[in-house]
């Protein structure tokens, strides 16, 4: 069952002359948010207030968008199986195998994430390291709300992978012109 109110369903409906599913609407509305020209344009709304969705005239951007959106989705929910080969666990000093999340540092020229002194991820391209949500640098945040605890490698490498296939698709979803 969806959640639209009658007349957002009949403006949608008769917009697009076609009756799409909330599972299309939902993407594209989330393409939408992560578009970088309406982060910038709406920036102010979107720290106090709902925000603006404008929606594009042609159907075909439409599903366009809506496509891009639901990658999204499926990426954040971290439920996509097919994610790039990078981020792989390594330790510099293999007599310490140590797992705690302890020294957390990046090394941008290497593009090697300590995690401690020993253990590191390589490729982490400085993009992934600084992507934000809602204001919090990602992998920043986790590590440091999990500050000496052992690492879960295949987690921690899933969100790695997670945020570099992200900004691969917000790279097309910034292609497409929405106003």
């Amino acid at each position: 069952m969806e959640n639209f109110t009658p007349s957002f369903r009949e403006f949608i409906d008769s917009k697009y002359k076609e009756h799409f599913s909330p599972e299309t609407i939902l993407g594209y509305l989330y393409a939408l948010l992560f578009h970088k020209d309406y982060r910038e344009k709406y920036i102010d709304f979107l720290k106090v207030d709902f925000p603006k969705i404008p929606f594009v005239e042609s159907k075909e951007l439409f599903l366009q968008l809506s496509a891009l959106g639901n990658s999204l989705i499926t990426l954040h929910l971290l439920k996509e199986q097919d994610l790039p080969p990078i981020g792989e666990p390594l330790y510099k000093d293999t007599a310490n195998k140590d797992l705690k999340i302890s020294a957390i540092t990046y090394a941008k020229d290497t593009k090697e994430l300590f995690i401690n002194k020993s253990l590191y991820f390589e490729k982490v391209e400085s993009s992934v390291w600084e992507y934000k949500i809602g204001g919090y640098q990602v992998l920043d945040k986790y590590l440091k709300s999990h500050k000496d605890e052992e690492i879960n490698f295949e987690y921690f490498q899933k969100i790695i992978q997670t945020l570099h296939k992200s900004l691969e698709i917000e790279r097309e979803i910034a292609k497409i012109k929405f106003v």
